[in-house]
């Protein structure tokens, strides 16, 4: 489901992470400043073997964890406009 901004998540979220969490093989994350908790708080609960898809126009979540350099092994970046 699509949550828009300074909507609040539906109750199964916070239902369902803590169970889903611990299981997830790909975390994708699309047009996000991953700026706002609690939809932020995935990227660095994603276990360590989970790779991580972040498709935006710029590179977001450094402070997240999130590691675009050639020495990451889960993070990958796919960058641009839609439009392009």
């Amino acid at each position: 489901s699509i949550v828009l901004f300074r909507s609040p998540l539906p109750k199964e979220f916070f239902q369902r992470v803590p169970e889903d969490i611990p299981h997830v093989d790909l975390l994708i994350i699309i047009g996000t400043s991953l700026a706002v908790a609690p939809a932020n708080t995935l990227v660095f609960r994603s276990p360590q073997t989970a790779m991580r898809v972040v498709v935006n126009r710029e590179p977001v979540g450094f402070g997240l964890g999130i590691d675009y350099s050639s020495y990451s092994k889960r993070d990958y970046f796919a960058g641009g406009d839609i439009d392009r």
